[in-house]
């Protein structure tokens, strides 16, 4: 058993222990006590309490599917990280991680700033509107943004008829689907006006309907009826009436 001299250095010991708490981050040096002309051999004791990196980086711990079909959020929806320079997931951290399209155009749907819980960042409805490849870039307050994998994104299914007149351009991508206002024509001089099958956001979709053109000018000159090509078709048009006039695409494969 323990002399009485050595439980009294024990116990002297155990008092510096106490009394000599570690602060909450950094090193404090224990070092050999003399008690009743003793000493205790304890030798000297390191303790060193690791502080967290700062956060350094962002990582794309889950990417967005490589597929997508315009305006219809990811199969699978990415989840971003924010980790400190020996990779470790800033679990504490409360930030904001922002996605935005950076390579291509058109919209980005959905919750596109997401706080971070556990220090992820987890996207649940984004969806891309063109109808092409593109990347998402994701940032979060001074830390070097992110980019994800290609995703390559299809047109839906077909919405709606669209014409495009002298003077406006097409925009897929965007609700209207197109820019611009018609220019004026001269009674008697033809144009070309150009019939697509888009889906809901414009984006040309490859169907072989078969379109019909009306106009409020009944001594117009119009196109015969005729089936799209992948989605699309050029056609001439003339109008002979002095005034305002309209064109109406049908598509006679629809109801």
């Amino acid at each position: 058993h323990p002399s009485h001299a050595e439980r009294a250095v024990q116990r002297d010991y155990n008092q510096t222990m106490k009394t000599r708490q570690a602060t909450p981050i950094g090193l404090f040096v224990l070092t050999a006590a003399t008690t009743f002309g003793l000493t205790a051999a304890f030798g000297d004791m390191s303790i060193t309490v690791a502080a967290p990196s700062p956060p350094i980086k962002l990582v794309v711990g889950r990417q967005p599917s490589s597929t997508a079909v315009a305006g219809v959020p990811f199969a699978q929806q990415p989840v971003v990280f924010i980790e400190d320079s020996n990779g470790n997931v800033r679990s504490n951290d409360a930030r904001v991680v922002t996605a935005a399209i950076t390579g291509g155009s058109g919209l980005l749907l959905g919750t596109t700033s997401i706080p971070t819980v556990g220090g992820a960042a987890v996207f649940t409805d984004l969806a891309a509107t063109l109808a092409a490849k593109l990347t998402l870039t994701f940032s979060c307050d001074s830390l070097p943004p992110v980019t994800s994998k290609d995703i390559n994104v299809k047109a839906g299914g077909l919405n709606r008829l669209q014409l495009l007149l002298p003077g406006e351009t097409a925009a897929p991508g965007t609700a209207a689907g197109k820019t611009g206002l018609p220019s004026p024509r001269a009674a008697g001089e033809a144009f070309t006006v150009t019939v697509n099958g888009a889906d809901a956001w414009g984006n040309v979709a490859k169907v072989a309907d078969d379109v019909y053109l009306s106009s409020t000018d009944y001594r117009a000159t119009l196109p015969a009826d005729a089936h799209l090509a992948a989605g699309t078709r050029n056609v001439s048009v003339t109008f002979n009436t002095v005034g305002t006039a309209t064109l109406t695409a049908w598509d006679l494969d629809q109801p």
